[in-house]
Formats: C-alpha cells, sequence, structure tokens
C-alpha cells in the first residue's frame, strides 16, 4: 500500500509540474524541456505502477525495458536545460550538436527494446550494458551540474545565483541517493526502481521551489532577454546592481557603434555620461529615474543626446537583481527642434526686416504706409505727420563715401528718436528722408517736436564738427477726419522741400568744411603740409607771374589736391613701409577720386582737372592719363614741383627728411623726365633769391645790434 501510494504521488506531480510549466510558458526552450522531462518521468511511474500487477515474467521483463527509457532519456534533457541555464546554448544550437546529445540515450534505448529481450537476460551482456548505461546517466548528470556551477561562478545577478544554487545542492543531494540507488539497493532489494522515481521528486521539488520562489519558469523571467530587448525600436539596457552591461539590444549597438556583444560586461559609464552608483540610489529611492537629457557616447567618441528612464529589477523574494533602462535618441528631436527654433526666429527676423530699415533700426516705408491705411479708417480724430530730409547726403556720399553718409544717417535718426516719446511713431521712408507720425496732439506740440530734433542735431554738429549734421523738415496736422492721410503728407513733403531750397548753399560750404577737417585729421605727412603746399606754390607762381585768378586756383589746388585720399584705406595711407604693387595701383586711385568729389561741389569745380592731373609727369610716365610737356596744366606742373620738395623735406613714416640742398639736387636731377624743366630753373632761382633775402635779413639785423 505504501508503495502503491509513493507511485501514486510522484505520478501526480510529474503530470502537474508538466502541465504547469506548459501553462506559464509554452514557448519558452526550457520549459519545454522540463514539460517533456516531466511526461517522461510520468510516463516512467506509469509503467512502475503497471509493474505492480503484473506477474507473467515475459511481460514483466518487458516493461521494466520501456521504464528504462525514462533513465535512457533523461540525461540528455537534463543537460539541454543546464546549457539553457548556464547560458551555453551554443553547445546545442544546430541539428548536429543535439543529436549529439540524444545520440547515446537513443542508442542504448534501442538495445533495451530489441536486444536485450528476455531470453538473453541470462547472459552477459545485459550485466555490461547495465553499467554501460550507469555511465552514461552520471557522466550526463556530473557534465549538468558542472555546467550550471560553472555559471553560478561568473554570474554577478543575485537572483541568478540564489537559483543555480537551490538547483545545484538538490542535484547533488538527488545524484548521491540514486548512486546508493543503484550500486547498494541494486543489490539488495529485488525491486528498487520505483525508489528512482521517488528520488528524483528531490530534483522536481527543487525546481517547483525556484519556479514558485524565483519564477525561474515564468516566461517573462526566462524568456531570452534579446528577445525582449531586441523588440523594443529605443535604446535597451539591462545592468547588474553593480552597473556592468549584461545586455543592450540591437538598436542600443546600431546608434552607439559597439558590436552587441562587445559591451557585456563593460561599465555604464563606458557609453553613458552618468554616475552609476547616484542612479541607482536614486531609483532605490523613487523606484524609477527619468533624466530628459543627457549624453551617451559612441564608439566614435561623439556625444549623442538621449533622454534616460531607469528602473529597478526585482526578483520574487523583493531584492534588487539589477536595471533595465531605456534611452531615446534625441538626436532628431533635438535636430526638429533646432529646425523649427531656427524657422520660427527667420520668420521673425523677416518680418522685422519687412516693417524696419536694417541701418537704423527704426520703421521703414512698408510700415509707414500701413499706418497711413490706419489714419485712413478715421481711428485718430486729429494727427500729424512731420517729414524730416537729412540735407547734402548725395554730396557726403560722392565725397566722403557711403560709409561715413550711413553714419550721418544713424546720427539723424537718433536726433529724432531723442525728440520723440513712446506715443509716437519714427519711419525712414527713402534713402535720406524719415517720417515722424504724432496721434490726438496740437498743431504746437508738433512744432515742438521739430525744436527738438533741430535742438539734438545742433548738439551733434558741436560734438562732431568734422562731420556736420544738416535735416530740413515740414510738417503738417489734421484736425477733421474728411483730410485723407496722403494729402497730409504730400502737404508735410512740400514745407520740408522748401526748407530745403534754403539751405542748399550752407549745405555745400557745410561739406567744403567737412573736407578739409577730413584732410587735416589724416594729413599722413607733418602738421602744416597744406599751409606749406599754399605758400610755396603761390610764391612760385607769383615770381612766375601767373596772373592773380589763378593764383586763387593754386591756393585751393595745394590744398585739395589729394582730396581723392579720403577714399582710401588708412592701411595704404599709413603703411610705415614701401607700398606693394598693387597697394600702389590703390594709392593712384585717390586722384580719379579727388575728381569726382570737386566736380560735385561748385566750390571746387574749377580745379577738378587739377585734382585728376597732379601726378602727371614731364615725360609722360605719370598717372592717370599719361600725358606729357605742356599738356599738362601749368598749375599742376607747379605742384607737382612744390610737392615734391615738401615731401622730401619733411619726414614721412618710412623715411626720415632730406636736408633742402638734398632735395633741391634730387629735383634737379629729375629735370625734364619727371618736372618741366623751365618750371626747374625758375624754382632753383626763386629758391637762391630766397636764400640770398634771408642772408640780407641777417645781416642788417647783426648791423642794427652792433650799432
Amino acid at each position: 500500500m505504501f508503495k502503491l501510494l509513493l507511485i501514486y504521488t510522484a505520478l501526480l506531480i510529474y503530470l502537474g509540474m508538466g502541465v504547469y510549466a506548459y501553462i506559464i510558458g509554452s514557448k519558452s526552450k526550457l520549459n519545454l524541456l522540463f514539460v517533456r522531462m516531466s511526461l517522461l518521468f510520468t510516463g516512467g511511474t506509469l509503467v512502475e505502477l503497471f509493474l505492480l500487477n503484473v506477474s507473467e515474467p515475459q511481460i514483466y521483463y518487458f516493461l521494466v525495458r520501456v521504464g528504462e527509457l525514462t533513465w535512457l532519456n533523461y540525461p540528455g534533457l537534463l543537460l539541454s536545460m543546464a546549457l539553457i541555464i548556464g547560458h551555453k546554448e551554443e553547445w546545442g544550437n544546430t541539428v548536429g550538436k543535439r543529436s549529439m546529445i540524444f545520440l547515446p540515450g537513443v542508442l542504448l534505448s534501442l538495445y533495451n527494446i530489441f536486444i536485450n529481450t528476455f531470453e538473453n537476460r541470462a547472459t552477459v551482456i545485459p550485466e555490461i550494458f547495465w553499467w554501460l548505461e550507469i555511465i552514461y546517466i552520471y557522466m550526463f548528470d556530473l557534465i549538468s551540474l558542472v555546467v550550471i556551477w560553472k555559471w553560478r561562478q561568473k554570474s554577478k545577478v543575485a537572483r541568478e545565483r540564489k537559483q543555480i544554487r537551490i538547483l545545484f545542492s538538490f542535484g547533488i543531494i538527488t545524484l548521491l541517493l540514486t548512486l546508493f540507488n543503484d550500486l547498494v539497493l541494486h543489490y539488495t532489494l529485488r525491486y528498487s526502481s520505483y525508489w528512482d522515481y521517488v528520488m528524483f521528486l528531490i530534483l522536481i521539488f527543487a525546481i517547483l521551489y525556484t519556479s514558485i520562489k524565483y519564477k525561474m519558469l515564468n516566461i517573462s523571467a526566462l524568456i531570452s532577454p534579446e528577445d525582449i530587448v531586441d523588440k523594443i525600436t529605443d535604446v535597451a539596457i539591462i545592468t547588474d546592481p553593480l552597473g556592468n552591461i549584461l545586455r543592450i539590444n540591437e538598436r542600443g549597438s546600431q546608434l552607439l557603434g559597439y558590436e552587441k556583444n562587445k559591451l557585456a560586461g563593460s561599465r555604464l559609464e563606458q557609453i553613458i555620461e552618468v554616475k552609476f552608483n547616484d542612479l541607482w540610489q536614486k531609483a532605490a529611492k523613487d523606484k524609477q529615474v527619468l533624466i530628459e537629457e543627457i549624453n551617451g557616447r559612441t564608439y566614435f567618441g561623439t556625444k549623442i543626446p538621449i533622454s534616460l528612464h531607469v528602473s529597478i529589477v526585482h526578483d520574487q523574494a523583493g531584492d534588487a537583481v539589477g536595471t533595465v533602462m531605456i534611452c531615446q535618441d534625441k538626436s532628431l528631436i533635438k535636430e526638429l527642434q533646432s529646425e523649427i527654433k531656427e524657422r520660427k526666429e527667420k520668420e521673425r527676423e523677416l518680418a522685422y526686416i519687412s516693417l524696419h530699415d536694417p541701418l537704423t533700426g527704426i520703421l521703414n516705408r512698408n510700415s509707414f504706409e500701413q499706418n497711413l491705411v490706419k489714419l485712413e479708417s478715421g481711428i485718430f480724430s486729429h494727427y500729424g505727420i512731420i517729414i524730416c530730409d537729412v540735407d547734402g547726403l548725395k554730396l557726403i556720399n560722392d565725397t566722403l563715401g557711403h560709409e561715413v553718409g550711413d553714419k550721418i544717417l544713424i546720427a539723424a535718426a537718433q536726433s529724432i528718436k531723442q525728440s520723440t516719446t513712446a506715443g509716437e511713431h519714427l519711419f525712414r521712408i527713402g534713402g535720406d528722408e524719415f517720417a515722424v507720425l504724432v496721434y490726438n496732439e496740437s498743431e504746437e506740440y508738433v512744432n515742438s517736436i521739430c525744436r527738438k530734433i533741430m535742438n539734438w542735431a545742433n548738439e551733434y554738429n558741436r560734438e562732431n564738427p568734422q562731420l556736420l549734421l544738416n535735416i530740413s523738415m515740414g510738417y503738417a496736422v489734421c484736425n477733421n477726419r474728411n483730410k485723407k492721410a496722403n494729402e497730409l503728407y504730400k502737404e508735410a513733403d512740400d514745407h520740408m522741400y522748401r526748407e530745403k531750397l534754403n539751405h542748399i548753399n550752407s549745405v555745400r560750404n557745410n561739406a567744403v568744411k567737412a573736407l578739409m577737417k577730413t584732410l587735416e585729421a589724416r594729413d599722413f605727412i607733418t602738421e602744416g603740409h597744406a599751409d606749406r603746399m599754399r605758400n610755396m606754390v603761390m610764391e612760385l607762381g607769383r615770381y612766375l607771374g601767373v596772373p592773380e585768378n589763378r593764383i586763387n586756383d593754386l591756393d585751393l589746388l595745394a590744398q585739395f589736391h589729394d582730396l581723392g585720399k579720403v577714399g582710401i584705406s588708412d592701411n595704404i595711407l599709413f603703411k610705415p613701409a614701401a607700398l606693394t604693387e598693387e597697394e600702389m595701383t590703390e594709392m593712384k586711385r585717390h586722384s580719379e577720386i579727388g575728381y569726382r568729389i570737386a566736380q560735385s561741389l561748385p566750390e571746387l569745380n574749377s580745379i577738378s582737372k587739377y585734382i585728376l592731373m597732379h601726378h602727371e609727369r614731364w615725360d609722360g610716365a605719370g598717372y592717370p592719363l599719361g600725358i606729357k610737356g605742356e599738356a599738362i596744366p601749368l598749375e599742376c606742373r607747379i605742384l607737382s614741383i612744390i610737392d615734391t620738395y615738401d615731401a622730401m623735406t619733411n619726414d614721412r613714416p618710412y623715411r626720415k627728411a632730406m636736408s633742402k640742398d638734398e632735395a633741391i639736387t634730387e629735383i634737379t636731377k629729375n629735370s625734364g623726365t619727371q618736372f618741366d624743366p623751365f618750371l626747374v630753373s625758375k624754382f632753383l632761382e626763386m629758391m637762391d633769391n630766397r636764400i640770398v633775402e634771408t642772408k640780407l635779413k641777417i645781416t642788417e639785423s647783426s648791423t642794427c645790434v652792433i650799432m
């Protein structure tokens, strides 16, 4: 009765465990192997149950041989399970390798069914094969235990180590008991085979315990991590509690540029800029951690922006066994955000540009016209328009350059802006024109704004005498809604134009004064150069008997002959060394620049051609026209001698001054080539007379002192 109870108990447990393993994980390789083993032992236990009711020796012997099939085939299943548990699946991942695992059991099974018959039981062959079976079974059992133990030594996950310790311990106990049964009870008891099934219940209970305690056979616990994480489209990383990487999915390997298996065992810090210990402590406290933005490191050393979501994984006992991290690549998101931000900035910039003047930063004509349309709608009962025009801007641009003209425009905008309040709108409506819209104010108030603008312009002129600002203004005020805004604008513009006509002469005078100031500021030879030139050219002109009206032209030419240098870069003008060929070509342009400037000023128009030709040579080797001899105007030939003499007798940035005698010698040497020989002779006479006059003055002075 006790034997029958044990067999039924073993039968129910084997069958129940097989059904349980199938229900919880029919797709798991480990579960399916366990189901097969449970069914195998269920079949063997049924055979033992049949043996209790069989008395016929031949049938009994046959059933014993059938029961042996359980013991001959379970070692292959046990080793296959051990390879999965010990992460050695590559040892049985092909048909050939699996065949080698199960082949010994299959061959011994065929022997037991077809060769080890009742008639051959008395021969020595059954005894030999029995020992072969014992060696095969225990060898596979030992290999399985070694594989499991080896993994226990390598594993750093507490959950796995606990599972393996339980399985290994109960496996050793089962192995020792079956050895005792096979080597002791087999020879002392006539029927000991059913004890094997009872003893193997110990191992089955061990597997059952680990399944319930640590979810060993649960599909969610033992499904291959690669099967889970590789399905995730983001980067998925599994670590142990120490921060060592156990698994990373295919997406993570691709994104970071690592081979998938190369990262196993590496520190998390190698691929993510984070301290794992800090992360672990925070996750343990808050259950999970979300870091919106952090850098991931690729194999090539580049950084990738990612978001990091960390969760700690616990086993059935509640122990923390590792972490699961999901990382989202934010590169594309950042690119999209950057693109959206850039697009919005461009839209804002375009919107700003469409309504603002890029030079002065104030509203432009487009904005002005939009505001005129609003005024037409009658939202204001009365309003005023002030039109301002910068006088002489074209003249300034032509003479001093557009850069200087831009400075004048900016100064004008600032003067007008400082004269208005936040309630008034300032616009640049043309190249040199500005407009101010004043809302719901009296004509006196509009007039006061004009006075303020003039005061600010005068203040600017006091601080910048070399660059004077002149503004012509006109305004008009609408006191009823019947008058159209465009008509009011035209009225203000007409008033401004009439005032502008009165400013023309003074503007030209101011332009000439500004040119003089600029030339003084850029006089790169010595102080007094212009004055010395004026005195000497007029002296030589009078010595030659030149008419007085031409003496005036010589005076102007001496002052403005280098007018074109306002358009030459300071880097060239003030270079302390000799100019390069390219720089000299640029420098030669000052004659033409000066000519164009003088042409635009009535006060200098009479000497514009002299400014153009003042660097021509007697032999035709000058510039820019290359004319020679008496084709060169007399004024230019006179200036050429005086300019050269003054340049040689005064310090230059790249050399010291010569003595007067050395300068005269040099001029004499170039007579007939660079200079008009007749004028050179007259210049020498004049200089000799100067010397004689100087000596006479000294003698007279000395005589007076003796007396």
